[in-house]
């Protein structure tokens, strides 16, 4: 089946701007779904699918080498990319810990003289 089929399109009517982005946006989910597109697929797409995978192949890169760059950013980074499936609890669990070690070395710092 065609993307433009599977999106829910006419293949002989003209699209407008929105479905050119529901195309594109069902092409990334193909895509981010393990589908695979072979040449023998793409051969048969017309202009505007193609125009949606390429977009969508795009779309995946740039999330993934964003993914790799908050990876290498650290535990802060790594539960950003978490946060998608943790809702952020990872992130905050961090914040928490960072807050009371910067409260624990506040209070280390702190020396209040109470003999007078």
């Amino acid at each position: 089946m065609r993307l433009i089929q599977a999106a829910g399109f006419s293949p002989k009517v003209s699209l407008t701007d929105d479905q050119r982005k529901d195309m594109v946006a069902c092409a990334t989910s193909f895509l981010r779904s393990g589908g695979i597109l072979t040449l023998e697929n793409w051969v048969e797409l017309g202009a505007d699918e193609r125009v949606a995978f390429d977009l969508a192949g795009s779309i995946i890169a740039v999330e993934k080498a964003t993914r790799i760059g908050l990876a290498c950013e650290g535990n802060i980074g790594r539960a950003a990319i978490s946060a998608e499936v943790d809702g952020g609890k990872a992130v905050a669990d961090i914040l928490v810990e960072r807050a009371a070690i910067d409260a624990s070395n506040i209070m280390d710092k702190t020396t209040v003289d109470y003999s007078g």
